[in-house]
């Protein structure tokens, strides 16, 4: 009787157990069905905006610009040079040192030029003594000794004529030789040509010193004088005096050298180099961009040593000749910077960017939503396509292929486009916009789109073809996500 009722109770356990079980099972079961039901729904919904990479509309700053390279130089540089070949006697500044206008920097030795101005003084006042003797004229003394000459001539003169006239009686007679009589003859001439001498010299002192004279004289005076300057300015020149406020560049020789003489020059290779503290920006453009280019545009530019910070300027002239390098034609632009940069330094190269304008605050799309809605629309062959207003519609393929890319013009010119946006069902759809400024990276987005609306730029997973032109094969594979690519899944 136990027993009975005991294996009864077993049973009911049993029973039991195994109804619990099956109601775990079924439970199990019905809740993965639920789970893989929910994924396979969620899963074909998502499965569109999952296969595209995608960008929100969003405010910024478009900013078109002229690239260029340049070199930072000083605005001014002078070379100094001596202008005497002498000994360097002192130097009293070296390179970096400030300097001012005016301020002493090297000088020479001086003995030699000191006895040259001494010489040339001396030879002006001998010049200066002969016109003042040429000016006053003949004085009474001279006269009456020119007078007193004349009268000593003639004396001598008359004595000659008469005795050749005796001598040539006693010739005719015999009584001297032919020879005895030339002598006489020859006597009588030189006592002529005394003479007259005497009287010419008379008749000039009594008319005074020619004109002609007199110039010569004044002329020996001017040269005199100029040769003296000259000596002069040589000894000054012995002391190379600063000409500009700057910073010494460059010495080029040493105390007890002897310099060379050479004109002072802003070319450089001179016994000294100034340059100015301020420094300016000479760039490079390319004969493409000069006519963007315009004296008072804005210029942001960075220099290998400080590649974090930007520098910025204003263009301040623009060259009217170009220069050919490798055969492209480049014309040379100043920039002068706003400020006095502490870390720029003359010779540092520099990377200029001139902005052409500037829009700030402005809705703006990345350029890869407008090179994939390009390359979507051609491999799906859509045809209808929303504008911004949700009425107008481009319609035909032909019109959104020939919708001018604004990449191909670089100022702000209003272009309408297609891009694709997000719609409710997660997949992309055309939409009509209209862009203006663009730069490297986004375009401005005119009208046709709102703020954090979300736009297509590419595709996930998408094949690509890579064609060998020497070997003609082709080769497949799957790549990185990747902007402007064909459509995933078509």
């Amino acid at each position: 009787m136990e027993t009975k009722p005991k294996t009864l109770f077993n049973k009911f356990n049993y029973f039991a157990v195994v109804i619990k079980r099956k109601k775990l099972l079924l439970g199990f079961i019905a809740l993965v069905l639920i789970t893989l039901t929910a994924y396979f729904v969620t899963s074909s919904r998502g499965k569109t905006s999952e296969n595209y990479l995608t960008d929100t509309v969003k405010k910024s700053t478009v900013t078109s610009t002229i690239s260029a390279t340049g070199t930072i130089e000083p605005v001014s540089t002078v070379s100094l040079s001596f202008e005497n070949s002498e000994v360097i006697k002192n130097i009293y500044v070296k390179v970096g040192d400030h300097v001012t206008t005016g301020q002493l920097l090297a000088e020479q030795a001086t003995d030699n030029l000191e006895a040259d101005v001494i010489q040339a003084s001396a030879s002006l006042k001998g010049a200066s003594a002969k016109l003042k003797l040429q000016q006053n004229g003949s004085t009474q003394e001279d006269l009456e000794k020119a007078a007193a000459d004349v009268q000593m001539n003639q004396g001598s003169y008359d004595l000659a004529k008469s005795t050749l006239a005796r001598y040539q009686q006693l010739y005719q007679e015999g009584a001297i030789s032919k020879a005895d009589l030339d002598k006489y003859n020859s006597d009588l001439i030189s006592a002529e040509g005394k003479l007259k001498q005497a009287e010419q010299s008379l008749k000039s002192l009594q008319a005074g010193n020619r004109a002609e004279d007199i110039e010569a004289a004044a002329a020996d005076v001017e040269s005199s004088n100029a040769k003296l300057k000259l000596a002069q300015n040589s000894l000054s020149g012995a002391k190379m005096y600063c000409s500009i406020d700057g910073i010494v560049s460059e010495v080029n020789g040493a105390v007890g050298q002897r310099a060379s003489a050479n004109n002072n020059s802003t070319s450089g290779g001179g016994f000294m180099t100034v340059i100015s503290e301020a420094l300016q920006l000479k760039s490079q453009v390319n004969e493409a961009d000069i006519g963007k280019t315009v004296i008072g545009q804005k210029v942001e530019f960075t220099v290998n040593s400080y590649p974090n910070k930007t520098f910025t300027g204003k263009v301040s002239s623009i060259a009217p000749q170009a220069t050919t390098v490798s055969n492209v034609q480049l014309y040379e632009v100043y920039v002068i910077p706003d400020e006095n940069y502490k870390e720029l330094k003359a010779g540092m190269p520099a990377n200029v960017n001139i902005i052409v304008e500037r829009h700030e605050n402005t809705l703006t799309i990345s350029k890869g939503a407008v090179t994939y809605a390009a390359s979507y629309l051609s491999k799906t062959k859509q045809t209808n396509v929303s504008s911004s207003t949700g009425n107008k519609q481009v319609n035909s393929q032909s019109d959104i292929n020939n919708t001018e890319d604004p990449s191909s013009t670089t100022s702000y010119q209003e272009q309408q486009t297609v891009v694709l946006v997000m719609n409710n069902s997660g997949g992309p759809a055309p939409k009509q916009v209209v862009l203006g400024l663009s730069d490297l990276k986004n375009y401005e987005v005119v009208r046709g789109l709102n703020e954090g609306e979300t736009v297509v730029v590419g595709a996930l997973n998408e094949s690509t073809t890579t064609t060998t032109t020497n070997s003609n094969s082709k080769s497949n594979s799957n790549s990185m996500p990747m902007m402007g690519g064909p459509p995933p899944g078509r």
